[in-house]
């Protein structure tokens, strides 16, 4: 058994590691975390009840707002937007919606294609329609809703008029359908609707209805095991790409 003298050598060198060891520097906050605190300023806001404020600011924190008033100060923290000249209004976002995207409608071969009223105005739906991919439309993961969107018609506008401002869009139809893109809902063309693209992948399970594989739920379900063993091939064949 250790001597009484070897057991308060021990003692003192575990004393000695707990006080040498330093506490790991706690990082500044504005590296770690992102702008969360915003302050529009010098904005006419149009309150959900009560008076038009005609020169007012609106403060965000966390994604909420915390104030709103004619005399209410920007936070030290916050990145100040000036709103001079411009309007405020309280608006809703839907949160998956197909609204700005035009239907597609079957083609003889069983491929979709875009209306050609709805494609002689932007390029980009032409280009999606005729697309060089070999996959089967509804099975192209990296069609963009960007590429889709379309500004005004009256479904936009009833959309605005009911309080909606933005919405995250995506593509309409398929199995691995594409990528969706987050859009104000106003704006004049549809690179002005656009806040960021793109946002996620989406996944329908519904078999395709042009009559071509997958045309069952079964057949959908092998698909998407297929597709994404495909990619995880792809990706692993890079990495031993950019190693050698």
């Amino acid at each position: 058994m250790p001597t009484r003298h070897g057991r308060a050598i021990c003692a003192l060198v575990i004393l000695f590691a707990l006080v040498a060891v330093p506490a790991a520097p706690s990082r500044p906050r504005a590296l770690t975390r992102a702008i969360e605190t915003y302050a529009i300023t010098n904005a006419r806001i149009f309150p959900v009840s009560g008076p038009v404020i005609e020169r007012g600011t609106v403060v965000i924190r966390d994604g909420l707002i915390t104030a709103v008033g004619a005399g209410v100060p920007a936070p030290a923290d916050a990145r100040v937007i000036d709103g001079t000249g411009l309007n405020v209004y309280p608006g809703l976002i839907d949160a998956s919606t197909t609204l700005p995207v035009p239907q597609s409608a079957p083609s003889a071969g069983g491929s979709s294609v875009v209306p050609a009223a709805a494609a002689t105005p932007t390029p980009s739906l032409a280009a999606a329609a005729f697309s060089t991919s070999t996959a089967a439309p509804g099975l192209r993961p990296e069609t963009l809703a960007s590429d889709l969107v379309q500004t005004g018609g009256a479904q936009i506008e009833a959309a605005r008029n009911a309080g909606l401002t933005a919405a995250l869009v995506a593509p309409r139809d398929g199995v691995l359908m594409g990528q969706s893109a987050f859009v104000n809902l106003a704006g004049e063309t549809s690179r002005q609707m656009i806040v960021r693209s793109p946002v996620a992948l989406h996944v329908g399970f519904t078999p395709l209805r042009s009559g071509v594989y997958p045309a069952s739920l079964m057949g959908v379900f092998s698909a998407l095991r297929q597709m994404l063993l495909d990619a995880a091939r792809l990706r692993e064949a890079n990495q031993i790409y950019a190693r050698s």
